[in-house]
C-alpha cells in the first residue's frame, strides 16, 4: 500500500483499484479459518467515489451474500468480476457505476442509508462503503470478534482507511463498533468520526429517531467539509 500523504485523489483511486482487485482474487477458503469455507461469492473490498474524496465513509459488518434479481445487479456483477481480474482503474470505475445502479435496491440501504443520505443532502456518489469482513455472508452470521477472521480483514480495512483518509466515518452496527470504533483515534487524519450503534432490527418509530440523531451528529461535519472544499476549489 502506497503512502497517500501527498497523493492526488486520482492516484488514490488507482491504488484502491489495484488493492481491491487483490482482495477480490483472494480465495476465502484459504484466507479465513472458519467463515469462508462455504463462500458463494468472491470477497468484496467496498467502493469509494470515482471523482472526489467521500464526504462520508460508512463501514459495515460484512456484505450480504443474497443476490438480487435485477438486470442492474447482474450488469454490476459482470463489471465487478472484470475489476477483480484486471485491477485497472477504468474497470473499477465501471464496477463503481454498476454498484451505484443497484445500491438502492439493497434492503438495508432502502431502509437506512437512502433516507439518511437524503436528510443530510448527500448523494450516493459522495459516500464510500467499506465492509469490515470482506467475505459475503448470510444475514445474521456471527463472526468471532476476537478471532483471526476479523483480525485479518481488519488489517485490510485499516490499510484502506490509511489510503483514503476519510474525515467522517459512520460505523454501522455494534459489532463493527466493538471491533474498530475505539481504535479510530489512532488514525490521526480522521478529524471527526461520529459513531453510531445501529440496531439490526428496529420498529418504525425507532428508525426515525435513530436517523434524526444521526443527522444532528453528522450534519455539522458534512457541512464543514463541503465549505472547505468550496474554498479550496
Amino acid at each position: 500500500m502506497l503512502d497517500s500523504q501527498a497523493l492526488p485523489y486520482d492516484q488514490i483511486l488507482v491504488e484502491f483499484a489495484r488493492t481491491g482487485s487483490d482482495i477480490i482474487r483472494t480465495d476465502p477458503r484459504t484466507h479465513y479459518e472458519r467463515i469462508g469455507k462455504d463462500a458463494r461469492r468472491p470477497m468484496e473490498p467496498g467502493f469509494i467515489p470515482i471523482d472526489k474524496p467521500p464526504l462520508l465513509t460508512a463501514i459495515s459488518y460484512y456484505p450480504n451474500e443474497t443476490e438480487l434479481s435485477s438486470s442492474e445487479y447482474e450488469d454490476a456483477r459482470r463489471h465487478f468480476l472484470r475489476w477483480g481480474e484486471t485491477g485497472d482503474v477504468s474497470d473499477y470505475r465501471d464496477a463503481y457505476r454498476g454498484w451505484l445502479g443497484f445500491r438502492d435496491q439493497v434492503p438495508f440501504v432502502r431502509r437506512w442509508e437512502a433516507t439518511l443520505f437524503e436528510m443530510l443532502g448527500l448523494r450516493s456518489e459522495e459516500t464510500a462503503w467499506l465492509p469490515l469482513v470482506k467475505c459475503p455472508l448470510p444475514a445474521g452470521t456471527a463472526v468471532d470478534k476476537e478471532g483471526m477472521d476479523i483480525l485479518r480483514d481488519r488489517d485490510l480495512l485499516w490499510a484502506q482507511l490509511k489510503l483514503i483518509k476519510p474525515e467522517v466515518v459512520l460505523i454501522q452496527g455494534s459489532v463493527v463498533y466493538d471491533a474498530i470504533g475505539r481504535r479510530l483515534d489512532n488514525l490521526k487524519f480522521v478529524r471527526a468520526h461520529p459513531l453510531q450503534k445501529i440496531p439490526q432490527f428496529a420498529k418504525a418509530g425507532m428508525v426515525e429517531q435513530q436517523l434524526q440523531s444521526l443527522v444532528k451528529e453528522l450534519r455539522p461535519h458534512i457541512d464543514r467539509l463541503r465549505s472547505e472544499r468550496r474554498v479550496a476549489s
